[in-house]
């Protein structure tokens, strides 16, 4: 019986829906998940927060009770009970605390009492003793925490929670609400577009007749300029074939005229070098004027050696003299002496004069062949700079050629797949002719259809509007039944 009136229930909601429109049913359903969504989530928020509660207040007063365990014992020892009066006084200002008490170790009271533990009725106690370093007994505290304090704090959370909870359904609502509406009012708009559709529909399978008997037509041209164009090019693909063999002979020969413009600058570089190496022998030149000045200082010493052996010849014929009949000898060695000294006196001088002649050459050929290595040298790294520049042309035109190699084998592909899609285009055309009958069938099939399509379109805004309906047009449609 439970489970027939939920159903009976269910359809009466259902059925009573079903009279408002779609935005109104679609809200109330959304709000009804919301709100189930709500309450099940503050359930679960407030049991969590008040398990958490009870924790946070027995641990509260453990914490407090080992503190003054902690730092009471010198005043209980002491029996300074004002500082104990004082830890009484703090502990009235905390809400969660409701009793406070400080013992001797026989059990009397030391300090005062902020309330009777027999008023005290939700009030939870703790007593731990307080020890000293070595573990002897100094005394007792006690202290007593509101066990309702954790329900005062879940009963405000739960308030808020509830709160909370109803300004997010309103906004939530609202949200809905609005979307919803304008949703609805698109959905509106799209109706008249329907009837359009149907009137459309109708026009249009006139239209579809007519078209079929074109593309009839268009597919018999169709099939005539397939042909043509395949003709045109298969020869234009014929034409890229032969360029693209044209672009590999052209390929090889410049890749000869690039292995020649290597094999020049090679030689160029070595000529260079040579070059480099007549300079090494013009500096070996220069040196040679260095070797004359030293032959001309030696030829200078053997001059002045000349001289001072002819002086001393002069002075032994001039002493042969004195010495008369005895010096006679001595004075024909002086004077061979004399005349050696003068021949090598006159050899000297002929061979500072070579050595001038000499130098003189060699300093005209030193700067000849200097003037010719520098004209020589420019001339290379001219013709060096010019191979360079040939090489690095031959490099690009090379790129160029593969440029256009690549290209054209591309092109050749493209021309490929379409005389592939132009003979595609000629079969297509047959199947048009087959599918202009098809076409016309289509068209009655259409005109059916848009009278199934009115019949949907009222369907539905029904469902958008909804069936509610004031009692006096109910009335006027069954008279006109």
């Amino acid at each position: 019986m439970t489970n027939k009136k939920r159903g009976l229930s269910m359809k009466f909601v259902l059925s009573g829906l079903s009279r408002f429109s779609l935005s109104v049913r679609l809200l109330v359903i959304s709000l009804g998940m919301f709100l189930a969504l709500i309450l099940v989530s503050s359930v679960s928020v407030i049991s969590s927060v008040n398990k958490n509660l009870s924790s946070i207040g027995t641990a509260k007063a453990e914490a407090f009770v080992q503190f003054l365990r902690t730092s009471s014992g010198s005043y209980i020892t002491n029996y300074d009970i004002t500082a104990l009066n004082k830890f009484v006084k703090e502990l009235e200002k905390n809400e969660h605390f409701d009793f406070l008490a400080f013992y001797d170790p026989e059990g009397a009271p030391i300090s005062d009492l902020t309330n009777p533990k027999e008023e005290l009725l939700n009030t939870k106690f703790i007593k731990k003793e307080v020890v000293d370093a070595e573990g002897n007994i100094l005394g007792f505290v006690e202290i007593g925490y509101n066990s309702n304090w954790s329900n005062n704090k879940l009963k405000e959370i739960t308030s808020e929670v509830i709160i909370m909870g109803l300004i997010g359904l309103l906004v939530v609502g609202i949200a809905l609400g609005f979307l919803m509406s304008k949703n609805t009012k698109r959905l509106l708009r799209l109706v008249p577009g329907l009837e359009l559709a149907v009137s459309d529909a109708g026009r249009a399978s006139g239209v579809l007749t007519q078209v079929s008997a074109k593309v009839d037509d268009s597919a018999q041209r169709l099939s005539s300029i397939s042909q043509q164009t395949s003709a045109a090019m298969e020869e234009f693909s014929s034409m890229l074939k032969r360029t693209e063999v044209s672009a590999g002979e052209g390929k090889q020969e410049s890749q000869g005229v690039k292995n020649l413009t290597t094999n020049g600058l090679k030689t160029v570089e070595a000529l260079v070098s040579e070059m480099e190496a007549l300079n090494e022998v013009s500096r070996e030149l220069e040196n040679l004027e260095t070797i004359f000045e030293d032959i001309s200082a030696k030829t200078n010493v053997i001059n002045d050696i000349v001289f001072k052996t002819q002086l001393l010849s002069f002075n032994a014929s001039i002493e042969a003299a004195r010495a008369g009949q005895h010096g006679r000898g001595f004075s024909v060695v002086a004077e061979e002496i004399g005349s050696l000294a003068t021949l090598s006196g006159g050899s000297a001088m002929e061979i500072t004069n070579l050595l001038n002649s000499s130098r003189q050459q060699v300093e005209d050929l030193v700067k000849k062949t200097e003037s010719q290595i520098r004209r020589g040298k420019d001339v290379s790294d001219e013709t060096l700079e010019v191979f360079r520049n040939i090489d690095v042309s031959m490099d690009r035109v090379n790129q160029k050629i593969d440029e256009i190699s690549d290209a054209t084998m591309e092109q050749t592909a493209g021309i490929q797949q379409t005389v592939s899609v132009i003979a595609n285009l000629g079969e297509t055309a047959l199947v048009q002719a087959a599918t202009t009958k098809e076409i016309s069938e289509l068209a009655s099939d259409i005109e059916r259809q848009s009278s199934n399509l009115k019949k949907v379109e009222s369907q539905v805004s029904t469902v958008i509007k909804g069936n509610f309906e004031p009692t006096h047009k109910k009335s006027s449609k069954k008279k006109s039944a």
